[in-house]
């Protein structure tokens, strides 16, 4: 029966047929988390000779791109098939229109070509923003 507007269904028994055992309810479960659906956020600097931890956020850290690959690899091992690529630029290399972003040989590009060149099935995405002067901090 569907209540008109205004009205409500006074209903004695709640209806929950689809949680009655184990299997119905894995059948109808809406959302499944796995690992294969994360996406790990990772910092790259061109110039970094170790990797440096960011304060602000425990247990990341900005990777110079051989460590990045290296991290990379042991995502993919764990499962994790994507990468949210954060570039660290230099400030002499920022300006209003982010044209860093956009060079075929600067740190953007040549990150997502040495992670895709070891993990060709890697999924990488990468924030162009932080090569503009309003947006991105070091």
């Amino acid at each position: 029966m569907i209540a008109n507007e205004g009205e409500s269904l006074n209903l004695a028994k709640r209806m929950r047929r689809g949680r009655s055992s184990e299997a119905m309810r894995s059948m109808m479960q809406e959302t499944v988390l796995e690992t294969r659906h994360l996406i790990q956020p990772l910092f790259v600097r061109a110039m970094a000779q170790s990797r440096e931890a960011i304060s602000s956020m425990p247990g990341q850290y900005r990777l110079n791109e051989a460590q990045l690959v290296q991290h990379c690899q042991v995502l993919f091992n764990l499962g994790i098939r994507a990468v949210a690529i954060f570039p660290v630029m230099e400030a002499a290399q920022k300006d209003a229109s982010g044209s860093a972003a956009l060079d075929d040989e600067g740190l953007i590009y040549r990150a997502i070509r040495s992670v895709k060149q070891w993990l060709p099935g890697f999924i990488g995405d990468c924030r162009c923003g932080v090569g503009s002067v309003h947006i991105a901090r070091t």
